[in-house]
């Protein structure tokens, strides 16, 4: 029995798989906190070897200036500006103010116990050893900048801090969170408060939000009106679209050719991501 536990521990450690039904998938109250104590058992374990890895790190991640609150409101303020009415800004922005963590040794390991999901906590893991250039936790481990998973949005020092070319990961990550989060989780109530924030297209979810992620960047750097034109020939360069999947690398140059060119780019980005038929409608009442 101890070596059965011992295999599924490093199986999870090295993969994500965990098999631990979730605690309330059972009515029954002493299965459920045997489900919760397990799990608990497999995080420490994670954890663990998290923890092993960072004493290898290679690299120091940048100290942040300012708190994830303002750092979201600073990148995610035009976008909620474009895509939501007045009345609704200051709840939206408060909203992704809350949903932001930055990983750092000081928050990792509450990271890794408290999100419900087993395999993004085991992600999360990943995008923290990443950030510090310490070996990942297995071969298929992927290299991330940014996580979200439902309400939450994770994103390593680098990637908020970094001002390069064309990368936004935090208002990447926001894109996602306003596509998982219903309006009631928002804060925002009303017949309407059991859906999305932004109806997106579920075959355009990744799109969406490098569509925003781009738009951003333009509008941060103030290109000149010959760059934008530029732009699709530099998209195609300087991007690795081609290996997300779900992302169609000409199409998403397209949809940002014309955001630029429109009066209300976000706007644009929304009507061409939104669910066959119409657009991902967030200005209900306007």
């Amino acid at each position: 029995m101890t070596r059965t536990i011992g295999g599924a521990l490093r199986r999870y450690v090295a993969s994500g798989e965990c098999p631990i039904p979730d605690a309330g998938a059972s009515d029954d109250p002493v299965i459920a906190m045997l489900r919760r104590n397990a799990r608990w058992a497999y995080r420490q374990e994670l954890w663990l070897a998290v923890e092993r890895r960072a004493r290898k790190r290679t690299t120091v991640p940048p100290a942040l200036v300012e708190g994830p609150d303002a750092l979201m409101r600073r990148r995610a303020t035009p976008m909620i500006q474009g895509l939501f009415p007045a009345r609704e800004r200051k709840v939206v922005l408060n909203f992704l103010g809350r949903s932001l963590l930055v990983l750092t040794e000081a928050n990792i390991r509450g990271a890794l116990t408290t999100t419900p999901c087993d395999h993004a906590a085991w992600m999360i893991a990943n995008l923290y050893l990443e950030s510090l250039g310490a070996p990942l936790l297995g071969p298929e481990a992927p290299k991330l900048l940014g996580l979200t998973d439902k309400a939450r949005c994770y994103v390593t020092p680098n990637a908020a801090t970094t001002r390069a070319f064309l990368v936004d990961v935090v208002v990447h990550e926001a894109a996602h969170v306003l596509q998982d989060s219903t309006r009631e989780m928002a804060g925002l109530s009303g017949p309407h408060s059991q859906e999305t924030l932004l109806s997106i297209d579920p075959r355009q979810t990744e799109t969406f939000a490098y569509a925003c992620e781009v738009y951003s960047t333009v509008l941060r750097d103030g290109l000149t009106p010959i760059e934008q034109r530029a732009l699709p020939s530099i998209l195609t360069v300087v991007t690795p679209l081609g290996g997300d999947r779900g992302v169609d690398g000409s199409e998403l140059v397209d949809i940002v050719r014309e955001a630029c060119a429109a009066r209300n780019g976000w706007k644009r980005i929304l009507a061409r991501c939104g669910p066959a038929g119409g657009a991902g409608r967030s200005d209900r009442g306007v």
